[in-house]
C-alpha cells in the first residue's frame, strides 16, 4: 500500500511521524512523509520525503517567538500561529497536493488534518489520524491544547467549543485549498467531523503517563510510546554523546538537564543565574540545552554546561534530575529514562502533562511565568530526594515496557479496516484501495487495560 504520513509542528510532533513511517515502510509499504523541511536531514533511506518550504526552526528561532512564547499568554500566542499559518499557506497546500499524488491512504497529525483530510477527499483515499497527545472529547479532562484546566462537567462542551473556536481561526486555509481542488466548502473543522463520526486514531503516547480516559471508544487505538530505535538514530546523527560532553561528564556527579526543547523559553531574565547559583551551592553540575533557543554560553561557574541538538535518551540516562518546559516529547523521554523532573509549563498541552509528571509522583511543577530561585529552589530539593526519585526510577520501568512502533503496522491496519464505512458517511471518500478485508478486533496489546485507571483525573 502508498501511504501518505502527513506533520507539521516542531521535533515532539516530527520525530514519532518518522518512527511511524519506518515501521510502516518495514511492514512491506511504500510510505511518503511530508513535513517541513528543517527535518529534511533526518530522512533515512527506506521512505519518501516530500519537504513543506517552511524552515520551522527559523521560525520559533526569531526574535517575534520569543517575545510571544516568553510572555505565556495564550491568545497571543494564537494570534502568533495564526499569522504563520497564513504566511506558509502556500507551501503546506502545494507540497500536500504532490505528496499525495497516486496514495492509496492518509495518516495525519492533528496540526495539519484539516488540510490533509482536503486532499484524502481529493484524492478519494481513507484517512486515520495520529495524535501525540490526548486530543479527544472526553468528560475526564477539558481539552488540552487549553491547559486541561479543571472544569468538571463543562469538560465535554469546552472540547467542542475549542473545535469550533480552531475552525473559526484556521478555517479559511482548508477552504481555500478546497475550492482549489474543486471541492465543497466543508464548513466545519475535519476533526470535529472525525470525533462524532468515531473516525480512528492512532494514539501513540504513554499509555502510563496518560491511560485513555474511560469514555472513549474502541476507535482510539493506544499503541504506547513509539520511541526512536537505535537503527534510526543514525539518521539523526545522535548515536552517541559528542566526545565532549563525554569528557564533561567523566568524573562528575550526575548532573541536572536543564532543556525547553524547541521552545525558545530558556533565556528567561534570570533564569540561568538562579539555577547554577542553586546547584552551585549543592555542588551539582548542570548541562543546559539550549536547543532552538539563541541563548549563548555566558557562566564561568565551570560545572556547567551549554549544549545544542543531541541525543536525549543517551544523556538523560547520566542525569539526576531534569528541568523542562512539560512537552509531550520531553516529559516522555524523561519519564522514560526514570528521573524526576522540574516542569516548567507555559502553554498548550505542557501544564497537562506537568499535571500527570506531578499526580504520578515523579516531578514537581514550577510554572515558567512563576519562576524564581526560592521556587527552584524548593524544587530542587524535592526532586533529589530519595523517594521521588525511587517512584521515578519505578515509573521510568513501567514505561519502557511499552513498544507502540511494534503496534503501528498492525494498528494502521486495523484502523483503515475499520474506516471505510465511516468515512464514505461523512464525505465522498471512497473505500481504501488495495486493502484487504480484515476482522475488527483490536490487534493484540492495543488496548489491554488502558481503560482501567479511568484516565488521568486532571
Amino acid at each position: 500500500m502508498r501511504i501518505l504520513v502527513a506533520v507539521a509542528g516542531t521535533r515532539g510532533d516530527v520525530q514519532p511521524a518518522f518512527v511511524i513511517c519506518h515501521e510502516l515502510a518495514r511492514a512491506g509499504h511504500t510510505v511518503r512523509l511530508c513535513a517541513p523541511k528543517t527535518f529534511a536531514t533526518w530522512a533515512p533511506a527506506g521512505f519518501e520525503f516530500f519537504p513543506i518550504d517552511v524552515d520551522v526552526k527559523a521560525v520559533i528561532s526569531s526574535s517575534a517567538a520569543q517575545k510571544t512564547f516568553e510572555a505565556g499568554v495564550p491568545s497571543r500566542i494564537f494570534r502568533f500561529v495564526e499569522r504563520v499559518d497564513l504566511e506558509t499557506e502556500q507551501a503546506f497546500g502545494d507540497a500536500l497536493v504532490a505528496a499525495s499524488e497516486g496514495v492509496d491512504a492518509v495518516l495525519t497529525h492533528p496540526l495539519i488534518a484539516d488540510r490533509a483530510a482536503a486532499v484524502a477527499e481529493y484524492r478519494k483515499v481513507p484517512i486515520v489520524v495520529f495524535s501525540t497527545l490526548p486530543l479527544w472529547r472526553t468528560r475526564e479532562f477539558s481539552p488540552v491544547i487549553m491547559g486541561a484546566p479543571r472544569l468538571g462537567p463543562l469538560n465535554t462542551s469546552l472540547h467542542r467549543l475549542a473545535v469550533k473556536l480552531h475552525w473559526r481561526s484556521h478555517g479559511a486555509i482548508t477552504e481555500r485549498l478546497r475550492k482549489r481542488l474543486g471541492l465543497q466548502a466543508a464548513g466545519a473543522s475535519f476533526l470535529g467531523r472525525a470525533q462524532e463520526m468515531a473516525i480512528p486514531s492512532l494514539e501513540v503516547y504513554s499509555r502510563t503517563l496518560c491511560p485513555a480516559p474511560s469514555d472513549w471508544g474502541a476507535e482510539r487505538v493506544m499503541t504506547g510510546l513509539v520511541r526512536m530505535p537505535d537503527r534510526l538514530r543514525g539518521a539523526f546523527g545522535e548515536q552517541a554523546l559528542p566526545e565532549h560532553v563525554e569528557q564533561w561528564l567523566a568524573g562528575k556527579p550526575a548532573p541536572l538537564f536543564v532543556t525547553f526543547g524547541s521552545m525558545p523559553l530558556l533565556d528567561k531574565p534570570g533564569l540561568i543565574d538562579a539555577i547554577e547559583e542553586v546547584c552551585a551551592a549543592r555542588d551539582l553540575p548542570v548541562i543546559f540545552g539550549v536547543g532552538w533557543t539563541q541563548v549563548k554560553p555566558r557562566s564561568e561557574y565551570e560545572p556547567s554546561l551549554f549544549v545544542s541538538e543531541l541525543n536525549h535518551a543517551a544523556l538523560l540516562s547520566r542525569c539526576v534530575a531534569t528541568m523542562h518546559h512539560g512537552g509531550a516529547g520531553s516529559t516522555a523521554a524523561v519519564a522514560e529514562a526514570g528521573i524526576p523532573a522540574i516542569v516548567c509549563p507555559a502553554f498548550v498541552d505542557q501544564p497537562f502533562w506537568a499535571r500527570r509528571v506531578e499526580q504520578l509522583g515523579a516531578g514537581v511543577t514550577v510554572p515558567y511565568a512563576k519562576f524564581s530561585l526560592d521556587r527552584f529552589r524548593a524544587a530542587l530539593d524535592r526532586v533529589l530526594d530519595a523517594k521521588m526519585q525511587a517512584r521515578a526510577c519505578e515509573l521510568g520501568a513501567e514505561i519502557r515496557a511499552e513498544d507502540g512502533a511494534a503496534h503501528i503496522a498492525d494498528a494502521f491496519a486495523w484502523s483503515l479496516a475499520m474506516a471505510p464505512e465511516l468515512v464514505t458517511r461523512a464525505v465522498s471518500w471512497q473505500a481504501p484501495r488495495h486493502v484487504e478485508s480484515a476482522p475488527l478486533a483490536l490487534p493484540r496489546g492495543l488496548r489491554g487495560d488502558t481503560h482501567a485507571a479511568g484516565g488521568p483525573a486532571v
